[in-house]
């Protein structure tokens, strides 16, 4: 995934809070994801859409641990979160 990668989420997922988990959910896929503390975090920084590059920064500065992991475990994340059509990517242009 490029650093450029736009990641936003699409407008048909609700989330709402249950306890101490966020629950989403997607009406066209008929599916629907519990969040954990750290999947809470990145759900609420995609409030507004993100480049992959901002999206790790930040969760850099919040979060401990080895930079090459969190991007490897964010890109998994968000990957696994396009699939169940919850939020989309979108790539960069190529350059002209």
């Amino acid at each position: 995934m490029d650093d450029r990668t736009l990641i936003t989420r699409r407008p048909d997922a609700m989330a709402t809070d249950i306890d101490d988990a966020t629950v989403i959910l997607s009406l066209p896929s008929n599916c629907y994801v519990s969040l954990d503390a750290v999947g809470q975090r990145i759900w609420a920084l995609l409030e507004q859409p993100l480049c992959l590059q901002a999206l790790v920064e930040r969760l850099q500065d919040q979060f401990e641990g080895d930079a090459n992991a969190i991007r490897r475990d964010v890109e998994h994340f968000l990957r696994e979160l396009e699939s169940d059509g919850l939020l989309t990517l979108q790539a960069p242009e190529p350059a002209a």
